[in-house]
Formats: structure tokens, C-alpha cells, sequence
């Protein structure tokens, strides 16, 4: 005589896995919403307060600079329009170990090239991919970039040019070489 144990086992696991909502239709990125963004912001408005070295902030009006951020942010069109005033008001300390990761994006943005900066105002091309549109548009390791559409590039303000155009993935944008 043959258990019908399985047979059952199986039939609890089909309802239970049929109940369950599709692995396809779960949000794996969820839209933040403006107000949960500022929330990020007063979390790292506050931090800053509480943690950075320099009391005074480079006599930078935090305050200010952060209420100017939320006001922006409430009437932000996107969540990536949201995180770059994030950035942005980050940036406002100009300190390259202060900075805003965005979270994780459903997508990555690739230009078929990567840049470093060296000194206070250089930036130069690190690596081309092979068979990328940068390649063969002529760039190439060692270039010089002067700006990225029109916005002059310098080690203060790099992150936050980098990030603009991550955040934004650009069909087209313009390097100055």
C-alpha cells in the first residue's frame, strides 16, 4: 500500500505557492516618495550635526542649505530629481569624504568609458571599452575631460557631477576633451 502522504504534501504546496504573489509582479525598487526622501535628508542633516568634525560646516549655512534642499524636493518631478538635491545639499560642504549614495537602482547606467580626477582641477579618461560609443567617438585613456555638459570638472566637484549623470541616465551628453 502506497502513502498518500505525498501526494497530499504536494497538493498543500501547490495551494500555498498559489496564494503567494508572482516573484515577476513584486517591486523589487520601490519608488521613494518626496516625503521619504526629505526624511533622508533630515536623517542626514541631523547626522551631520551630531557627528561632523567641523562644527562651524566650512561656514556653510546648513540650515538654510537643507530647508532650501526640502523645499525642492517636495515639488521634485522624480525620485532621481529628489536625489540630486540630496546631493546637492551634500555637496553644499564641499568635502570629498562627505557625500550621498542614492539607494541601489533598478538599472545601471554604462558610457563605455570611466574617469578619475588627479589634482584639484584635472580629470582624465581611466578606460575606454572596447566597442563602446566612446571609442569610437576618439576617446581614450589619458584624455583630459574640461566638462561635462558645460559643467567645468574639478576634484570638488566631481562626485556630485558623476553622480548627475548616473542618476540621470542621458541618451547623449557632452564631454569637453
Amino acid at each position: 500500500m502506497t502513502s498518500k502522504l505525498p501526494a497530499v504534501l504536494l497538493i498543500a504546496s501547490l495551494a500555498i505557492c498559489g496564494s503567494l504573489p508572482l516573484r515577476a509582479e513584486e517591486k523589487k525598487y520601490p519608488t521613494l516618495t518626496n516625503k521619504q526622501v526629505i526624511g533622508m535628508l533630515d536623517q542626514l542633516e541631523q547626522d551631520l550635526k551630531e557627528n561632523y568634525y567641523d562644527p562651524s560646516f566650512h561656514g556653510v549655512d546648513l540650515a538654510a542649505r537643507f530647508k532650501e534642499a526640502r523645499a525642492k524636493i517636495e515639488n521634485a518631478p522624480t525620485q532621481d530629481d529628489a536625489f540630486l538635491h540630496v546631493a546637492a545639499a551634500m555637496a553644499s560642504l564641499n568635502d570629498s569624504h562627505t557625500s550621498f549614495n542614492p539607494p541601489i537602482r533598478p538599472y545601471h547606467v554604462e558610457y563605455g568609458f570611466e574617469m578619475q580626477p588627479y589634482g584639484e582641477q584635472n580629470c582624465f579618461v581611466t578606460a575606454v571599452r572596447k566597442g563602446s560609443d566612446a571609442e569610437a567617438k576618439g576617446l581614450k585613456p589619458g584624455d583630459r575631460i574640461v566638462s561635462i555638459t558645460g559643467i567645468q570638472l574639478s576634484r570638488q566637484n566631481f562626485e556630485a557631477v558623476e553622480l548627475g549623470y548616473r542618476v540621470f541616465p542621458q541618451s547623449g551628453f557632452h564631454l569637453t576633451v
